[in-house]
C-alpha cells in the first residue's frame, strides 16, 4: 500500500493535487529564508517534494515530515533525492511538541486521530508556529444533515468509480473506514482552531466533502 499510495490516494480523493498545489503557492506568503515547516502525516512525501522544489531558492528552508508508518516514511526519504533540507521522523503527532515554526500542514490527518485527542494537537500546533505563522488544515467533513450526507458519499462513489475503482472496493474500503477515520462538520473544525486561539480562520478550498482551512496566528 505504502509503495502505491500516491497513485491510490489521487485517484480517490478529488482535487488532491490542487490541494499541494494551493498549498505550496499560499505558503510564499508565511516563509522566510530560515523558516520551518512541519507536515502532519507526509505520508510518502508527495508534498514535501512539491513545497522544497517550489522553494528551491531557499536553501535555509527546513522541513520535517511526521507520520506513524515506518514504511511511509523510508519511502519519503529515499524519494526526498538526498534533499538536505527535508527530515522525515516516525512519530505520533498526538505526542509530538513542535519547534518553533512558520507553517503547519495537515493534510487530511486529523482525520485520523480520535476526537479527544485533537484539541491538544490543535493547540501544540498554534502554541508552535511563530507570530504570523499559518496552519493549513484539510478534512473530510460531515455533511450537516442526512440528504447532504448522502450526497456527498454518492458523489464521492461516482468519483471513485469513474477513475476505475469497482463498487465492490468502493463497499471494502468505506469498511475499512469504519471506526478509523471519524469526521466532523465544517463548523467543528472551524471551532476547534478558533478554540485553540487562532485569531484568522479562512476556508480555502473545497471538493464536496472535502475542505480545507487557513488558520493564522497573529498575537505573540
Amino acid at each position: 500500500m505504502a509503495k502505491h499510495f500516491e497513485d491510490h490516494i489521487e485517484r480517490s480523493l478529488p482535487g488532491y493535487r490542487d490541494g499541494h498545489d494551493l498549498i505550496c503557492r499560499a505558503m510564499d506568503s508565511f516563509l522566510r529564508d530560515d523558516s520551518r515547516v512541519y507536515e502532519l502525516g507526509c505520508a510518502t512525501g508527495a508534498l514535501a517534494r512539491a513545497i522544497l522544489a517550489r522553494q528551491a531558492d531557499r536553501p535555509g528552508l527546513r522541513y520535517v515530515g511526521i507520520d506513524t508508518s515506518e514504511r511511509m516514511v523510508e519511502i519519503a526519504r529515499r524519494r526526498s533525492d538526498g534533499d538536505v533540507r527535508a527530515e522525515y521522523r516516525v512519530a505520533d503527532a498526538a505526542e509530538t511538541v513542535l519547534e518553533p515554526c512558520s507553517v503547519v500542514v495537515s493534510y487530511y490527518t486529523l482525520q485520523f486521530v480520535p476526537l479527544r485527542h485533537r484539541g491538544r494537537i490543535v493547540l501544540r500546533i498554534y502554541d508552535g508556529l511563530e507570530p504570523g505563522g499559518a496552519f493549513f488544515l484539510f478534512e473530510k467533513v460531515r455533511q450537516d444533515d442526512t440528504e447532504r450526507e448522502v450526497m456527498a458519499a454518492e458523489w464521492l462513489h461516482r468519483f471513485k468509480r469513474d477513475r476505475g475503482f469497482s463498487s465492490a472496493e468502493i463497499r471494502a474500503k468505506d469498511r475499512a473506514l469504519e471506526g478509523v477515520l471519524e469526521t466532523q462538520t465544517a463548523g467543528e473544525n472551524e471551532a476547534l482552531l478558533r478554540d485553540a486561539g487562532f485569531d484568522t480562520v479562512v476556508p480555502i478550498a473545497q471538493w464536496i466533502p472535502f475542505q480545507g482551512w487557513l488558520a493564522i496566528r497573529h498575537r505573540g
